[in-house]
């Protein structure tokens, strides 16, 4: 016997309440030159998880910007090291073509990795009642998936990615 299950799903937040937790956001990341942002995006997540409800029970997000900063850091560390090799051989070596073919590869392999890491945390953060969500996606599968999406945009002038 089939059992046909429904759920209510619903969004209690109110826009003013995103908007002023989204103007301190701006503040405090200008003000600290962007070291707030993993807070910043840990303070909206909890807000918009927290007034997101299936059947009148919210989900949590149970992520700190604690946590999401040492992310930010190896972010920025890798982001500074891939644009240290850029200028270095579009300056230093006057190679240009080769700089922008390291510095586009570097991030064409950088992107799946870094949205695979962040499901991975973001399911892992994620609650309702009591569930704790998990994301057990491949990374290889990703990566494969994103290159052939990015040749596929390449070679058909856009129109791939337009349809994805």
């Amino acid at each position: 016997m089939e059992q046909n299950n429904t759920y209510r799903f619903s969004y209690q937040g109110t826009g003013g309440g995103l908007f002023k937790i989204q103007i301190v956001n701006f503040i405090l990341t200008a003000l600290t030159l962007g070291f707030y942002y993993p807070w910043a995006k840990a303070k909206k997540l909890q807000y918009l998880y927290s007034t997101t409800t299936i059947d009148d029970h919210p989900f949590a997000f149970t992520g700190t910007g604690k946590e999401m900063f040492k992310g930010f850091i190896r972010a920025v560390i890798l982001l500074t090291v891939i644009y240290a090799i850029f200028f270095y051989f579009f300056l230093v070596l006057k190679m240009k073509a080769l700089a922008f073919l390291i510095l586009y590869v570097a991030i064409f392999v950088i992107i799946p990795l870094a949205i695979h890491g962040a499901y991975k945390y973001r399911m892992a953060k994620t609650v309702w009642k009591g569930i704790r969500f998990g994301y057990t996606g491949d990374r290889i599968e990703l990566f494969l998936l994103f290159l052939k999406g990015i040749f596929l945009t390449i070679i058909t002038l856009g129109i791939y990615g337009a349809l994805v």
